[in-house]
């Protein structure tokens, strides 16, 4: 009984080694309450179903042979227990297959490959199904993923083949063959000659999750691989452009970046400028992301002392164009200035500047005399005798003659689609122009807003001082105006004292309006001169971002009205 026993509960499987190797199929087990006889039979024909499926695959294979209950036999005594292992080594198996069917709302049937003489679990497969009967048609076609380690191990006596392999993407994608990278197929589609039988393929792309298959090639064989995307896209800007940074450790160059294809995951931004800084920022890329960075830099400082030779004069300082005072003058610069200007009405200095970070450079400069140009003398001409001129009466219009500053305003205005309050205080402008039509011309109107306070449910922000300039044009009554935000604040919330209200104030001049004025209570027909008084507008405009939008920046459309105070001569 113990032999017939025995040779109905061992099957054999392959070896890693250069001599036969044995293999067997243990008896299934089912975990049930019961046991029928239909289950005795299920096991039964599951144990015939594995072996007929195990057999063509080791047929290439000539060190690998498949013990059946015919052909067993038996070297030594057989232990008293039916421990798996024990008694497979009694039975001079190298590999054993066992399976185990437990039964509940569905049929789990669990294959497992041991190598006997270590007991080590090298590969296990799971199969599940509602209908019992079904495991006779399913169990089959993983059998060849189950004993995969072993179909590998035993290439080497296989005869050699060419198979050809491709990707798509081609590009930076790289081909592994049983863990190996092959150097030759840096390009695909290429050609490998390898043994035939069973290989591990795999795709590796940085951009791309990774393509992994055991595959058993012939010859002839043509693997051609579609790789999932995994990345995003980034772009970076700054103002001002040209600014040098890097991305998770490795120099990108010099912003804008545009939509740089990404991995996936979690990245670091940092600066690495000679004349910019700023913090690191981190970000997560995720699939099909277009991530949009904006640098927020801050310029490497230098301080300049500028003194003239002769001390009785003074002179205007310009750095780069831009005028920084009279001497003698110190001042803070950006290190990396170039160019440096000092001229009065006698003469001119001009030099290139080469200041170093956080270091006083001293200048004492000598004024060259400028050089007049000679102008030729031209001949006397004979007098001509002037025509009398009719005197013309000027009928200025007072209310085309704007010559006059507002020097407080009071502005409310509402987000359309965010809802958010701004409130807009001590506000000043300037306007200045004369006409003497009927039809008003265009007018500049001066626009310096010292304080910008905006109110969205529970976040608060501050934007401390913006410029524009804007046109008045037919008879007063309609005022277009642009202006630009020179300074902003991230929201209220985030500050603990007044030093974080200095430390984050931050230079942000992408941020842009556009709008129009309507007067509403004055009559564009008065002739009367007004030195004082006010006027009520109402509003319409539009925020809007260079760059997108970002934590200060919030792009909507806004209405309200305005209540201004001025002095001077008005124009409407």
């Amino acid at each position: 009984m113990l032999w017939w026993y025995l040779l109905q509960t061992s099957v054999v499987i392959a070896a890693p080694i250069a001599e036969v190797q044995q293999i067997g199929v243990w008896k299934f087990t089912t975990v049930s309450e019961t046991t029928s006889t239909s289950d005795t039979i299920l096991l039964a024909t599951l144990e015939e179903r594995v072996r007929q499926a195990i057999l063509p695959l080791l047929q290439q294979h000539t060190d690998l042979h498949l013990v059946t209950p015919e052909n067993l036999e038996i070297a030594g005594p057989l232990p008293s227990s039916n421990r798996i292992l024990e008694t497979s080594r009694a039975l001079g198996l190298n590999y054993v297959v066992v399976g185990t069917i437990t039964k509940g709302n569905k049929t789990t049937c669990i294959l497992k490959l041991y190598h006997v003489d270590t007991g080590v679990l090298l590969q296990q497969q799971s199969v599940d199904v509602y209908d019992e009967n079904e495991l006779v048609q399913d169990v089959p076609p993983y059998i060849e993923e189950l004993i995969v380690p072993l179909l590998r191990q035993n290439n080497a006596s296989a005869p050699d083949i060419l198979a050809t392999f491709d990707s798509q993407p081609p590009e930076n994608t790289l081909l592994f063959i049983d863990g190996k990278v092959q150097a030759q197929c840096q390009q695909l589609p290429c050609a490998v000659k390898l043994k035939q039988g069973n290989h591990n393929i795999q795709f590796h792309n940085p951009y791309y999750e990774m393509w992994s298959k055991d595959l058993y090639l012939e010859g002839g064989s043509d693997i051609s691989a579609k790789l999932k995307p995994s990345f995003g896209q980034l772009t970076v800007t700054s103002n001002p452009e040209g600014v040098q940074f890097e991305l998770d450790g490795v120099s990108m160059g010099a912003t804008p970046l545009e939509k740089y294809k990404i991995e996936k995951g979690e990245h670091e931004i940092s600066i690495l400028d000679p004349c910019y800084m700023g913090k690191d920022q981190r970000f997560t890329i995720q699939n099909n992301d277009n991530e949009k960075i904006r640098l927020m830099t801050l310029p490497r400082m230098s301080a300049l002392n500028v003194y003239l030779e002769n001390p009785t004069q003074t002179a205007k300082v310009y750095i780069d164009e831009e005028y920084i005072g009279k001497t003698p003058v110190s001042t803070q610069v950006p290190m990396c200035s170039e160019k440096i200007r000092v001229e009065n009405g006698y003469g001119i200095f001009e030099d290139t500047l080469y200041l170093r970070e956080s270091q006083v450079e001293s200048l004492t400069v000598t004024l060259q005399k400028r050089k007049h140009n000679t102008k030729k003398s031209k001949p006397n001409k004979s007098p001509r005798t002037k025509s009398p001129r009719t005197k013309k009466t000027k009928n200025r219009s007072r209310r085309f003659n704007p010559n006059h500053s507002l020097w407080s305003t009071y502005t409310l205005q509402y987000g359309l689609e965010g809802e958010e309050f701004r409130l807009g205080l001590i506000t000043m402008q300037v306007k200045n122009g004369s006409n003497d039509s009927f039809i008003a011309p265009l007018l500049p109107a001066w626009r310096t807003q010292i304080l910008d306070y905006s109110v969205n449910g529970n976040t608060h922000y501050l934007l401390p001082f913006g410029v524009g300039y804007g046109f008045d044009f037919e008879l007063g009554l309609v005022q277009p105006y642009y202006q630009w935000h020179w300074l902003s604040l991230p929201p209220m919330d985030t500050f603990a004292d007044i030093n974080d209200i200095i430390d984050q104030t931050i230079y942000t001049p992408y941020i842009h309006k556009v709008g129009v004025d309507f007067l509403l209570n004055h009559n564009p027909f008065n002739q009367d001169r007004q030195q004082y008084g006010g006027t009520l507008q109402l509003q319409a405009s539009q925020t809007f971002c260079n760059g997108g939008e970002d934590l200060l920046c919030r792009e909507d459309t806004f209405v309200g009205v305005s209540l201004y105070l001025s002095s001077g001569r008005w124009g409407f």
